[in-house]
């Protein structure tokens, strides 16, 4: 079941935390930033456990989107994506915990749009169409 929803969670979490973190309180921003993305890290680490390096292309899902123009919905990771995808994901807690000091204005804007491009940054690595 965990092969067939991760990497989709993995691309709406930090979309649905974007949007919580630009409509929440400036105080309260940097910690549901924090909070968000080290849920994502978390939900990430068991991909490493459940890769299997001979099996080429892993996680994958496949969904027509558009489908009188041909355009599906195709995710999927091998072996380098799952490490850019790991990566990605350990660092996001900590860009966000290194800006925690010097970001003091416009915060729920800030930390909304580091998630969007976590979304943007795992996109890339996971999609196959």
């Amino acid at each position: 079941m965990y092969d067939r929803w991760v990497l989709t969670a993995l691309l709406a979490w930090p979309l649905v935390a974007a949007v919580a973190v630009a409509f929440c309180p400036p105080r309260w921003a940097r910690h549901v930033a924090l909070g968000a993305s080290v849920v994502e890290f978390l939900a990430s680490v068991p991909l490493w456990w459940r890769f299997v390096p001979a099996d080429g292309m892993q996680f994958r899902l496949a969904a027509p989107w558009v489908a009188d123009w041909g355009i599906w919905y195709a995710v999927g990771v091998d072996g380098i994506s799952l490490f850019m995808v790991l990566l990605t994901t350990f660092l996001m807690p900590l860009a966000v915990l290194g800006s925690y000091r010097h970001i003091d204005r416009r915060e729920p804007a800030y930390y909304a749009l580091l998630l969007l491009l976590t979304t943007g940054m795992l996109g890339v690595f996971v999609a196959l169409d």
